[in-house]
């Protein structure tokens, strides 16, 4: 019975510490948002295909005339594409507030503006 008490009233203390704080959330403005990440090489397999059209005449035969025949054929070559990308992992976001520049880091890009919370401690004073 002594423990569970106990552990009654360190939570009540606990708890009666925190309440004394006045939380408040502001809206800020971003000042500047540089994205961290790494650039990356892609290798992409293409194939590049062409057409060939061959004509073969035919010998006429007793003077009448014989159409020409047409062949086609495809040739393909396969090769590598190489293509680069910048890998974005977070944000560093500079925003203002009460006249100070601060940074923070996020996963997100923000926009022109972000939302942040401010915590006042109020004691009391005997």
């Amino acid at each position: 019975m002594k423990k569970i008490l106990a552990v009654a009233v360190t939570a009540l203390i606990a708890t009666s510490a925190f309440a004394n704080d006045i939380v408040n959330y502001e809206i800020v403005r971003v000042i500047k948002v540089d994205p961290i990440g790494n650039m990356r090489a892609y290798s992409t397999p293409r194939m590049s295909c062409t057409t060939i059209e061959s004509g073969v005449s035919q010998v006429p035969v007793d003077g009448a005339p014989v159409g020409q025949q047409i062949t086609q054929q495809q040739k393909c070559t396969s090769y590598s594409d190489r293509e680069f990308r910048y890998n974005i992992k977070a944000f560093n976001v500079t925003f203002e507030y009460q006249g100070q520049i601060r940074t923070v880091k996020m996963n997100y890009d923000p926009g022109n503006a972000i939302r942040i919370k401010t915590v006042t401690k109020v004691y009391a004073v005997e």
